[in-house]
C-alpha cells in the first residue's frame, strides 16, 4: 500500500482556518464568524447571515533557500448564527479549490478543500450554557481523500457581568483514503479537547472580546487497515488568544496562536520529529447594530519543520453579511 499524501492534512489544517476560528471557546465572538463552541451561541446578542470570498496562496522555504510558490486558489464560505435570550443556532460552511504549482514543484493538479461547522446551545439560567457542535472537514485530490469528523460537547460559564470560563470535549475521528481503490484506507480516533477563559461585553455603542485559549490533541495513530502497519502518529497543543473591540460599529480584531506538534514518521529521518505552526489574524471591518456589514481579513500561518524547512500558507478574505 503506498504512503498517503500527509501534507494533504497539513494543508487542510490551515484552509480550515479561514472560516472558523479558534478563539471562541468560552466566549462569544464580537467580530462575525462560526462557532467552535455551541455553548456560548445563547449569550452572542446578535444575529446575521453573511457569505465570505478566500483568496489562499502557498509557497515553501528550504532551510537555506528561497521561497518558492507551491499553490494557489481561492473559494467561498456562508455562515450564520441565530440567537436569542435562551437558545442560539450556528452554522459555518465553506469550498476553495487550490491548483498547485506546476513540475517541478508540484503537480499542475487542483485541490479541493471543504468543511462545515455546526453549534447548537441552550442558556440554563442567566449563567450557564450548554451545548453540541459538529465540525466536518474534506481534502481530495487525483490520489488521497482526506476525511475529519469532530462532534463535541460544550459548556461556558458566565461570572459576573462580563467574565467566561468555558471548554469543549470530543473525539475526533480521521479517516485517508484513496478515492481510486477503497481497499487502500487508514482511519483513527483522537481527543480533542479545549479550555478558555475570557471577557466578553457589547452594547448599542461597542463592545469588546479578549480571551485566551488551549487546545489538546491527544495521540493520533494512522495504521494501514490491511497490515496494522503505522503510517502515521502525532499530538499536539495549541496555544492562542484574541483581542477584539468595537467602537461606533467599526471592529477590529487580532488572534495569534502557536501549535507544537510532535510527529512520528517511519519515512522521515529522523523518525521523531517536532513542528511548530504559527498563526496570526487580522480583521477590519463595519458592524452596525442592524444592518449590512462588511468585515475583510489577513492571515498568515506559518509552519516551520525540525530541519528548518517553512511552509507558509497566506490567506485573505472579505465576508459580507446582513445583522438582524
Amino acid at each position: 500500500m503506498r504512503k498517503f499524501n500527509l501534507l494533504a492534512v497539513i494543508m487542510l489544517a490551515a484552509v480550515s482556518m479561514t472560516t472558523t476560528a479558534y478563539g471562541q471557546v468560552a466566549a462569544p465572538r464580537l467580530i462575525q464568524g462560526g462557532s467552535m463552541n455551541g455553548a456560548t451561541l445563547p449569550f452572542n446578542m446578535t444575529s446575521f447571515a453573511g457569505v465570505a470570498y478566500i483568496d489562499v496562496t502557498s509557497e515553501a522555504t528550504p532551510s537555506g533557500g528561497n521561497a518558492v510558490e507551491t499553490g494557489s486558489g481561492s473559494g467561498f464560505g456562508l455562515s450564520g448564527i441565530f440567537s436569542n435570550e435562551t437558545f442560539g443556532l450556528g452554522i459555518d460552511v465553506y469550498s476553495v479549490d487550490v491548483d498547485n504549482a506546476p513540475p517541478p514543484v508540484g503537480n499542475g493538479k487542483t485541490n479541493t478543500f471543504k468543511g462545515n461547522a455546526v453549534g447548537l446551545g441552550g442558556k440554563m439560567g442567566d449563567s450557564l450554557g450548554l451545548g453540541l457542535s459538529l465540525e466536518s472537514e474534506e481534502y481530495e485530490d487525483a490520489n488521497t481523500l482526506v476525511k475529519y469528523s469532530l462532534p463535541s460537547l460544550g459548556v461556558t460559564w458566565k461570572m459576573g457581568e462580563m467574565f467566561f470560563l468555558g471548554g469543549t470535549y470530543g473525539t475526533q475521528n480521521v479517516e485517508i483514503s484513496d478515492p481510486i481503490d477503497p481497499n487502500k484506507k487508514a482511519d483513527a480516533d483522537q481527543t480533542v479537547s479545549r479550555i478558555g477563559a475570557g471577557v466578553y461585553s457589547r452594547d448599542n455603542e461597542g463592545g469588546f472580546h479578549a480571551e485566551v485559549y488551549r487546545q489538546l490533541n491527544e495521540l493520533l495513530e494512522l495504521r494501514d487497515k490491511a497490515t496494522s502497519a503505522l503510517i502515521f502518529a502525532e499530538e499536539s497543543e495549541t496555544i492562542g488568544f484574541v483581542l477584539e473591540g468595537r467602537f461606533s460599529n467599526i471592529v477590529i480584531g487580532i488572534e495569534q496562536a502557536t501549535e507544537t506538534v510532535d510527529e512520528l514518521d517511519p519515512g522521515n529521518v529522523p523518525p521523531l520529529q517536532t513542528t511548530e505552526n504559527k498563526a496570526l489574524d487580522l480583521s477590519l471591518g463595519w458592524s452596525p447594530q442592524e444592518g449590512l456589514g462588511l468585515v475583510v481579513g489577513v492571515k498568515t500561518e506559518e509552519r516551520t519543520r525540525a530541519n528548518g524547512d517553512v511552509e507558509t500558507t497566506s490567506l485573505t478574505g472579505a465576508s459580507l453579511f446582513f445583522v438582524f
